[in-house]
């Protein structure tokens, strides 16, 4: 949802708008976050990239806490190419399911309804009612089936984390095998001076972001 504030001047959109026109670039970035537009109209709101929501077990061991934020770490001897490509990938994911809870007029960055969102938009059609009613929404297919259409423009956004957040936060590797990283946030989320360059992956990405631009 469009709000005429965001074309005022203040410190979080003028901070947003120059690293859209910036980039993404290796020097100084710590690594890549994939993301939405949703997310992105929360930091215009709070000046906050929120992170991981909604978790009601945050002290298990070596799992995410609210505020948690993914990343891909930045090589700078290979033009963070794969990390980037890995980041948009991620952002994909996460800008469709959060566009589809956005047509259900459902809390977009909720990470339960999240990741109830992707299951609907990548599993079989016999799947998808009981995922809705994880929702709590009752929708007839066709109309599900036009949601989930729209939803699938989006193709997210990867921002960049300046290097300096490893000095406030906790960086830990997320597996053994996964080449991601969690930045620990301490349920902060990641606070927007720390944007180090955003890059829109798709027209609808680039529409909302040109026009702040």
């Amino acid at each position: 949802m469009w709000n005429p504030n965001w074309l005022r001047p203040s410190p979080i959109i003028d901070h947003i708008k120059n690293q859209y026109r910036t980039g993404l670039r290796p020097d100084g970035c710590l690594g890549y976050h994939g993301t939405s537009i949703q997310t992105l109209q929360n930091v215009l709101e709070t000046g906050v990239v929120p992170g991981v929501t909604g978790k009601e077990n945050p002290t298990r061991f070596n799992r995410p806490h609210n505020g948690d934020l993914y990343f891909w770490p930045s090589d700078y001897e290979e033009l963070d190419q794969n990390a980037i490509a890995l980041a948009a990938s991620y952002a994909t994911a996460i800008a469709q399911s959060h566009a589809l809870l956005q047509l259900l007029k459902l809390d977009a960055t909720h990470d339960t309804y999240a990741r109830a969102a992707r299951n609907i938009l990548r599993d079989s059609p016999e799947f998808q009612n009981e995922y809705m009613e994880m929702l709590g929404v009752s929708l007839d297919p066709s109309a599900l089936q036009e949601y989930m259409r729209q939803a699938m423009q989006y193709k997210g956004v990867v921002i960049g984390i300046n290097s300096y957040a490893q000095l406030k936060y906790h960086v830990v590797d997320v597996e053994p095998d996964d080449d991601g990283c969690r930045l620990e946030t301490n349920g902060e989320g990641l606070p927007y001076h720390f944007i180090h360059g955003i890059e829109a992956m798709g027209p609808m990405e680039r529409e909302f972001l040109d026009t702040l631009a």
